[in-house]
């Protein structure tokens, strides 16, 4: 059993299914969350209070009123594949019937406040905060970026989950011998020191270009509440916990606080190392 700090929310994990992700520290006293192994009931509630998650050979994961995972894994499953779902789906799941604001996005900590990084899949989150923080920037989300009432980033997982080719370029020239999370194709980026809450300070859109240059550009009105809108980690669950008005001013809020940038980057690592750069002059 292990117990750690993520997202805020104090976790017993009696799995052990978190360790080879947190790097976060231990608490004392009464937990927020259990996650266990075991069976529970399967009749989910009118108003979502419990949901049900079932994949075919892998495990059915439930989901109790925001305290409670319970896991029910498939003969011969892999931990490493349970464990996956868990990272994304079922801590996203938590943040959700919590309360708590869930980008898909990527994020990290630099001396001006945290800046997340949405975009489409395989659009570079991951592999663009892994470059950042390989000058200095902690990395405070991969995946799953939890933002507080108080419109901070809460850390969550350090470790970014990279493709071979992201992983050699941004962390070392070698790749390790197993890979961490082979139902995805994705390598964990060795543990770093983790970082405190930040307050948001820039939010930026990942697109890839054709070209060669590497483009960032502002962001303006309405837009940002666009994307936002459209990079809400599992937004059909969230929509079962908040009334479409309060789901608005959420949004707007957020939007009208930070910064907002359009990022063009070239696709594959072409001038990798100079959008970096850029990055660290015009947000850091």
């Amino acid at each position: 059993m292990i117990r750690v700090v993520v997202f805020g929310i104090k976790i017993q994990d009696e799995t052990d299914l978190l360790m080879t992700h947190s790097y976060l520290e231990g608490f004392e006293g009464d937990f927020d969350v259990r996650i266990s192994f075991g069976e529970a009931d399967e009749v989910p509630d009118a108003k979502g209070r419990r949901l049900i998650l079932k994949i075919k050979d892998l495990a059915d994961y439930y989901f109790c009123d925001g305290k409670e995972i319970v896991i029910n894994a498939a003969a011969g499953a892999k931990r490493s594949d349970i464990a996956t779902v868990l990272y994304g789906t079922g801590l996203g799941t938590i943040l959700h019937q919590r309360g708590i604001t869930a980008l898909h996005a990527s994020a990290v900590a630099t001396a001006r406040g945290g800046i997340i990084f949405l975009g489409a899949q395989g659009s570079g989150k991951s592999t663009i905060a892994a470059g950042l923080s390989q000058k200095g920037c902690p990395i405070l989300a991969d995946d799953v970026c939890a933002i507080s009432g108080e419109l901070e980033i809460m850390p969550g997982f350090s470790r970014s989950k990279l493709t071979s080719e992201s992983y050699l370029k941004c962390i070392c020239d070698k790749l390790p011998e197993e890979m961490d999370l082979p139902a995805v194709g994705k390598y964990l980026a060795p543990k770093t020191e983790g970082a405190d809450a930040d307050k948001i300070f820039g939010v930026c859109l990942l697109e890839e270009t054709d070209g060669l240059e590497c483009v960032i550009s502002p962001v303006h009105g309405t837009e940002r509440l666009k994307i936002l809108l459209e990079n809400i980690y599992r937004p059909a669950v969230e929509n079962l916990y908040i009334e479409p008005r309060e789901k608005f001013e959420k949004y707007t809020e957020i939007a009208s606080s930070a910064r907002f940038f359009r990022i063009l980057r070239p696709k594959g690592f072409e001038n990798f190392d100079l959008l970096i750069e850029k990055l660290l002059l015009v947000l850091g």
